[in-house]
């Protein structure tokens, strides 16, 4: 029996410049929430335990805590955006003999065998452009051996999720080989069937 070809799969040149724009703008977003955040409570960030002290002891307002509050969450936020946007800019897909390897920043190489994979999916059927995601077994995340990694990459997608990405060079030609290799039925296909049934 002829071994099966091993191929590589990566985002295209427009799905990097998109990815770097959003991460770009991302930075933004979170440089803009700090300044804000110290001209919303009045405090410095060089004399910050002095000017937080005087500004709760002042007593904050409601017009201070509301913003402030948004400002806190876009901080929190947008370095996690950042990062989900940089495992998308680093992805590649392998599709080998024995599963499929999804490989992202240094770190984070996992191998799903072709049983793990469990479903395929359409992220949000009303998008112009097509993101799906493979379900798979939990236990994959495990190959992540750094923790700070593995929490990042469960917070982005979660333990049972692969993202296929929009913008990957002949994305129709690696769903068809994650199908067939996986003995999977879309999402879509279940549908029809269970409306087969129904009929």
């Amino acid at each position: 029996m002829a071994k099966l070809a091993v191929k590589t799969y990566r985002l295209t040149a427009r799905g990097r410049r998109i990815a770097l724009s959003l991460a770009l703008g991302s930075l933004l977003v979170w440089g803009f929430a700090i300044w804000k955040l110290a001209d919303v409570l009045g405090i410095s960030y060089l004399r910050l335990p002095g000017t937080l002290r005087a500004a709760v002891e002042q007593g904050l307002t409601a017009s201070q805590i509301v913003p402030a509050v948004l400002l806190l969450v876009l901080i929190i936020a947008a370095p996690l955006l950042v990062w989900n946007v940089v495992e998308e800019w680093s992805t590649s897909y392998t599709v080998r003999e024995d599963g499929l390897v999804y490989d992202t920043v240094q770190g984070i190489s996992v191998l799903y065998p072709w049983s793990a994979i469990k479903g395929l999916r359409r992220v949000d059927p009303e998008a112009d452009e097509p993101v799906h995601e493979l379900i798979v077994d939990q236990s994959g995340i495990c190959q992540i051996n750094s923790r700070v990694l593995r929490w990042l990459h469960r917070q982005a997608f979660g333990r049972t999720r692969v993202p296929i990405y929009a913008d990957v060079v002949e994305r129709d030609e690696l769903l068809n080989e994650i199908v067939a290799r996986s003995g999977l039925r879309t999402v879509t296909e279940q549908r029809a069937e269970h409306q087969e049934q129904l009929a």
